[in-house]
């Protein structure tokens, strides 16, 4: 299950922040969620606009109240 974060066109990829654009659909290897570090994972589909999401749940996480 992943759990998107409204917004979320930037993560951790390493030491580096990223924009979607950068990385393949799917799993990210290193990459995190700015705020709280967790796992992400790329959602590049054709209907929805590419956003990252958490791998799992993350809902206790401050990033969705930033945007």
């Amino acid at each position: 299950m992943t759990v998107a974060f409204p917004g979320a066109e930037l993560a951790l990829v390493g030491n580096t922040i990223t924009h979607i654009s950068n990385v393949r659909s799917g799993v990210v290897p290193d990459g995190r969620c700015l705020v709280c570090h967790a796992a992400v994972v790329a959602k590049k589909g054709p209907i929805k606009a590419h956003h990252f999401a958490y791998l799992g749940r993350a809902s206790s996480c401050r990033y969705t109240g930033l945007l």
